[in-house]
């Protein structure tokens, strides 16, 4: 078990659908403030293979099960 953490959400684009464009979005997340319960990682054959710039864990919040994927973004990479 991994253990818990507070979620820390982007106030810029908390409760909003993402992308923040045109096309296809994701409906914004019900329980963006809730616990994150990390129970283990799912995509360790693949990080043993290459470089990863994402990660993917089963977490457990508000008693249900979800894949979360966490990007890393390179630091000389500026977001607006």
């Amino acid at each position: 078990m991994m253990g818990k953490r507070r979620a820390r959400s982007s106030r810029k684009f908390a409760n909003q659908p993402l992308p923040p464009c045109e096309g296809s979005q994701l409906h914004a997340f019900k329980h963006p403030n809730a616990p994150i319960e990390w129970l283990e990682r799912l995509d360790e054959e693949r990080s043993r293979e290459s470089k990863n710039e994402s990660f993917v864990f089963k977490a457990r919040i508000e008693s249900r099960i979800y894949a979360v994927k966490i990007v890393q973004t390179p630091s000389h990479v500026l977001l607006s």
